[in-house]
């Protein structure tokens, strides 16, 4: 039975560095397809792109030669699984696993917050469409009602607590990875959402929000800060509908 659990381990370290290793030059042949933009409009999303294709490239590369070169061979496995005199794994073996582990929290690191107090809730409006409803902005201390965000297909408006129209949210860009909304009073662009993959998966995205200069004096931030999840959320279905 030790034998057997000896061969079998070493026979799926094999298979982890293997995808390591076609996943890293997958990677790497990604970066000749996406050097050249097809378009100066499509920098923006195809960089972050690259740059995360050049990361995971060579360090999945690297990780797996490292791991070839000291794993330990079949049979000095099998050796130490029979052997009762032996109470530590062998070094090889210590070395590729936290090799492997520091790998893998590099890859799926979770970035931790600021704590703080909350200032403003987002609520959906009651009595709206549950699958298309608008949503309510207001103060987290008081419960007063600040203002509201009511869609209107792939856009919103924002409205003041009296329903009267204070801004629009266009979204201006929309392909697979890659989103951008903005935000107009009276023609004017006070804000501009982009989110934006920076890696194969929807979970590698972020959203950034960039604001006019005299954005404030138009449109109070919270209205933007309370739009970002939201059009988060809808740039994610749109991208994976794209898939």
């Amino acid at each position: 039975m030790q034998r057997l659990l000896a061969v079998l381990t070493h026979a799926a370290l094999r298979l982890v560095i293997a995808f390591m290793m076609a996943a890293g030059g997958a990677a790497l042949v990604a970066v000749v397809f996406v050097a050249r933009p097809p378009s100066s409009s499509s920098v923006e999303w195809i960089v972050p792109i690259r740059q995360a294709a050049l990361a995971i490239g060579f360090a999945f590369l690297g990780a797996a030669v490292i791991a070839l070169r000291v794993l330990p061979s079949r049979r000095e496995l099998i050796r130490f699984a029979v052997s009762a005199s032996e109470r530590a794994l062998p070094g090889g073996v210590l070395l590729l696993v936290v090799g492997l582990a520091g790998v893998s929290a590099w890859q799926f690191l979770l970035r931790r917050e600021p704590s703080g107090p909350s200032l403003l809730t987002v609520q959906p409006e009651r009595g709206a469409w549950p699958f298309r409803s608008s949503y309510v902005l207001a103060e987290a201390s008081s419960g007063g009602i600040i203002g509201i965000l009511e869609p209107a297909g792939a856009d919103w408006n924002v409205l003041d607590r009296f329903r009267r129209p204070l801004a629009q949210v266009e979204r201006v860009d929309a392909r697979r990875g890659y989103c951008r909304y903005r935000i107009r009073v009276d023609q004017a662009e006070v804000c501009r959402f982009t989110w934006a993959m920076h890696g194969f998966g929807v979970w590698t995205a972020e959203m950034d929000i960039e604001f006019s200069n005299g954005a404030a004096q138009r449109l109070d931030p919270s209205y933007a800060m309370a739009l970002a999840p939201i059009l988060e959320a809808q740039a994610r279905r749109t991208s994976q509908r794209m898939d």
